[in-house]
């Protein structure tokens, strides 16, 4: 079984490199899993501030893409992996953790959730 794990790393690269490292991953295991944390939703007005403010640094956001976290959803279902599920931060916030620590995580500031 592998497992790949990326934060923020699809996003800086063009949407068909990502592509083809998840093709990859997918197809090189016979049980692969992919964890991503990558930005979405970045339609919105915080998403374009995050993304001129990383511009304004020299650096673009090839990858990201558009949709929200379905978008996230169907790339890794249209790169081969038969099974996928994609949740915001706030989603899994209130539905992965437990109460207990969503308690212990009440205590950080909002965006270090």
């Amino acid at each position: 079984f592998a497992t790949s794990i990326g934060k923020c790393v699809l996003t800086y690269l063009p949407i068909e490199v990502a592509n083809d490292i998840l093709r990859w991953i997918a197809s090189s295991f016979q049980s692969a899993a992919a964890l991503l944390y990558d930005p979405c939703g970045l339609e919105d007005a915080f998403g374009r501030v995050m993304k001129r403010n990383i511009e304004r640094r020299g650096c673009s956001l090839p990858g990201a893409l558009p949709g929200g976290v379905r978008a996230h959803k169907e790339r890794l279902e249209r790169c081969g992996f038969t099974s996928a599920a994609a949740l915001s931060m706030l989603d899994a916030f209130h539905h992965v953790l437990t109460s207990q620590e969503r308690t212990r995580y009440a205590c950080c500031e909002y965006r270090d959730l």
